[in-house]
């Protein structure tokens, strides 16, 4: 019937590890050649007052790596198996497994700092083999741009894991925000490790920002602690525009006019006019972001602005 086992700790020793298994699902051996190599780096079983293995949570096809791995197999593609710190109801093992992996091993660096530019072909479509990024700890956000021009088009996008099923410990958590930070959408479905954006949207610059997922509690479901690894982006962008540059203010001889469209945006903290230069007409040091919804005209004068007729546009202070 085959087994699997490895000894604790054995990860910079001269001990060796050893795997002795009989399964002809690759993804299987898969998932129990992980489950064996966190034994070398000193991780125990993950279990309940019931059993040395935990076999998961069903609702959310979620287990620990460390706990019962066949049990995934249950669960078909969307199942997940991560590294666990005990906090699903009835653990018996509180290890937390990724501090003790990193005592001998360094995470990988994030790949995306700031933000990165959708790449959409002629036709609007994206590919996930030219938009990939990686999760690479609880607290890392992935922010990905594009802007739609004219008047406005459709957002159908999917995040999924690019790694194997079961390799992957990945649960995408993705939202839609505007110019502004404003959420549009957000996806993270129960039981699905992928995310769903498909929206209608007004011409302008979005970002679509992905992070490691959660569902239901830390003791009935899972947190973002193992949500870890590769994911791709496809999908298609409907009219996607070149991104609009800034808005300009312009100084008059009492005022300040302000032009803008289509998804222009325009921050600041000198915005008004005074006759010693550019001062806020607000109060002091008040930052001033305008985003454009459609051709717009304002004119800033030291106490107050007027609009032009069908003026669209959102305003901070």
């Amino acid at each position: 019937e085959g087994r699997s086992y490895a000894y604790l700790n054995t990860i910079g020793s001269n001990r060796c590890g050893s795997f002795n298994y009989r399964d002809s699902n690759g993804y299987m051996l898969g998932r129990v050649t992980v489950h064996e190599a966190g034994h070398m780096f000193g991780l125990n079983h993950d279990g309940n007052s019931r059993a040395e293995y935990d076999s998961g949570i069903s609702t959310y096809r979620w287990g620990p790596i460390m706990g019962n791995q066949y049990a995934g197999s249950r669960w078909g593609a969307q199942q997940v198996l991560q590294w666990s710190k005990g906090e699903y109801n009835g653990a018996n093992n509180r290890q937390d497994d990724l501090a003790q992996i990193g005592r001998y091993a360094s995470r990988r660096a994030d790949d995306i700092v700031g933000t990165r530019a959708v790449a959409v072909g002629a036709d609007g479509r994206v590919s996930a083999r030219q938009n990939t990024g990686k999760i690479t700890d609880r607290t890392d956000t992935d922010s990905w741009t594009f802007t739609i021009g004219g008047s406005g088009g459709r957002v159908n996008l999917v995040v999924d894991r690019t790694e194997f099923v079961g390799g992957s410990m990945l649960d995408i958590d993705a939202t839609l925000q505007d110019s502004r930070g404003r959420q549009i959408a957000r996806s993270n479905p129960v039981g699905d490790r992928r995310a769903y954006i498909n929206e209608n949207v007004a011409a302008g610059s979005y970002t679509v920002v992905i992070r490691g997922g959660a569902e239901g509690t830390p003791r009935n479901g899972f947190s973002n602690y193992g949500s870890l690894g590769k994911y791709g982006i496809s999908g298609t962008i409907e009219n996607v525009g070149p991104t609009p540059a800034p808005a300009t203010p312009v100084p008059g001889a009492d005022y300040v006019t302000l032009r803008g469209s289509n998804g222009q945006t325009f921050s600041g903290t000198r915005f008004g006019f005074l006759s010693d230069g550019w001062e806020p007409s607000y109060p002091s040091d008040t930052d001033v972001s305008v985003t454009f919804e459609g051709e717009c005209e304002l004119r800033w004068t030291s106490f107050d602005f007027e609009e032009s007729e069908g003026c669209k546009y959102d305003y901070a202070l």
